[in-house]
């Protein structure tokens, strides 16, 4: 398995990819050499000859004589482009040349008695007739361009083209030879260089691996700037997510099993009791009236808790998912207090609490008056059922970033170690006195996740005579 993944590894295949770019570079250059480097040197010197000739021709009139200043231009022109020219009269005799009086005798004999002469004509017009030539005595390929003036006067220009295969083999010879050097030495480079470029991959890799057994422990701490650096951070960025993500699902199933643990208790004990109770009715354990009433209240007692404590977690459910039905009116705050007050009198009496308004004018505010009643009723319930000592339920409203109502009741603190957890679901400080006044641990949780929904502050604190709860109201929301 190694093996294969060190034969299959990046730095493998970039050092074999340079190999093959290199090679076929070598065998391009000798492929191009072989076929086409002749004929571009051939072409390229027909393109040489023809302009000197024609830049000549402009300048010799057709004259049986030859002046100082042409002849030395002539013979500037011919020696820049290496060419042998010739000007004869229509007897034949030399005018001018470039080249020596034995040299000329032999182009002479060549051109007049040589028949073993190949001759070819490449190009004939009206400015000049352009011809290639091979000499197999002498294995020889030449190029000449010629024309014959007005007055019989003729002018040649000849140009020996050298067979360049032999050169050709030399050359190649020679690529393939640098080639190799440089294949090597660019193998050796790129092997290098990617094993620095290929590290940091197989690191980020490792990590990847890593993170797909939920280890998030392990982060990239390279300092590379490019582009490896923005995919390590990305990466860093995706564990961080994927760890916080996966805590906080654990959180959730957790949550969900302590939820259906938690409905299961509360549901347990009033199940209990109404099976209980409707089989002493049914077995008539007690015959008198007044105890088969005390049965059945107790039963329908029962039954209205847990109606509460569905409807409660359906409420719950709707405001978690972001339902809230929210139809603002303009109303008075200050006024639904006091409803709120004035409808639990017959409790407050009954209790021996007092409740102190601690507020007085006209508070407007454009809000849902039910959602109000909900979130402010939670919250005086749980004053009338946890007042203690003084037994003072003090409520107050200011005037500041819209309103700030508080509802403050005498009697024992909350743990401090409790307060942030009030807020959870079924989490209740004093169990056995919850159910004794027939709460669920729901009530504060609806108050959080309507008030979370709306955006709007709320809290608990201790003070020294006992516990008070606020939260904000906007003036229009």
């Amino acid at each position: 398995m190694m093996k294969q993944t060190r034969k299959g590894s990046l730095t493998t295949k970039l050092t074999l990819i340079m190999a093959a770019i290199v090679f076929a570079v070598i065998v391009s250059i000798c492929v191009f050499n072989t076929v086409f480097l002749e004929k571009f040197y051939i072409n390229n010197t027909k393109k040489k000859l023809t302009r000197a000739f024609d830049t000549v021709s402009s300048m010799y009139e057709g004259g049986n004589t030859i002046e100082d200043t042409l002849g030395r231009e002539i013979q500037r022109i011919s020696n820049l482009y290496g060419i042998n020219t010739f000007i004869l009269d229509t007897k034949w005799n030399i005018i001018y040349a470039t080249q020596s009086k034995g040299e000329n005798i032999k182009w002479f004999q060549d051109l007049l008695f040589n028949k073993d002469l190949i001759v070819e004509t490449l190009e004939d017009n009206e400015k000049f007739t352009l011809i290639m030539g091979y000499d197999p005595a002498s294995a020889m390929n030449y190029l000449e361009i010629f024309r014959t003036f007005d007055n019989g006067n003729q002018i040649f220009m000849h140009v020996t083209v050298e067979s360049l295969k032999e050169n050709v083999r030399i050359f190649n010879g020679f690529t393939i030879v640098i080639g190799a050097i440089i294949l090597v030495v660019s193998m050796v480079v790129v092997y290098l260089v990617s094993r620095k470029f290929v590290k940091p991959v197989n690191e980020l890799s490792n990590i990847a691996l890593r993170m797909s057994k939920l280890d998030f422990d392990v982060a990239y701490t390279g300092d590379d700037r490019g582009e490896i650096g923005l995919l390590g951070k990305s990466i860093n960025t995706m564990s961080e997510s994927l760890k916080d993500n996966i805590m906080k699902l654990q959180r959730d199933l957790e949550a969900r099993r302590d939820f259906a643990a938690n409905v299961s208790h509360e549901l347990k004990t009033p199940i209990a009791l109404i099976e209980g109770y409707a089989e002493g009715l049914k077995e008539s354990v007690n015959d008198d009236a007044e105890s088969r009433e005390y049965y059945c209240d107790v039963i329908i007692d029962e039954a209205f808790k847990m109606d509460r404590l569905v409807k409660s977690l359906l409420e719950l459910s709707e405001l978690e998912q972001g339902h809230v039905h929210f139809e603002p009116e303009e109303f008075d705050i200050g006024e639904c207090v006091r409803g709120i007050v004035r409808n639990s009198e017959i409790i407050l009496k009954k209790k021996e609490i007092s409740v102190e308004l601690d507020f007085d004018g006209e508070y407007p505010v454009y809000f849902d008056p039910l959602v109000f009643e909900n979130v402010f009723g939670n919250f005086f319930s749980n004053a009338l059922n946890h007042c203690d000592g003084e037994k003072i339920i003090k409520i107050l409203i200011e005037r500041k970033t819209g309103y700030i109502v508080s509802v403050h009741n005498t009697g024992k603190n909350i743990p401090d170690e409790d307060l942030d957890r009030i807020w959870e679901k079924f989490y209740k400080v004093d169990k056995a006195h919850t159910r004794e006044y027939g709460g669920n641990g729901i009530g504060l949780s609806v108050v959080k996740a309507i008030l979370n929904h709306l955006k709007l502050a709320y809290g608990v604190q201790n003070t020294g005579t006992g516990v008070l709860f606020w939260f904000q109201v906007d003036k229009r929301n």
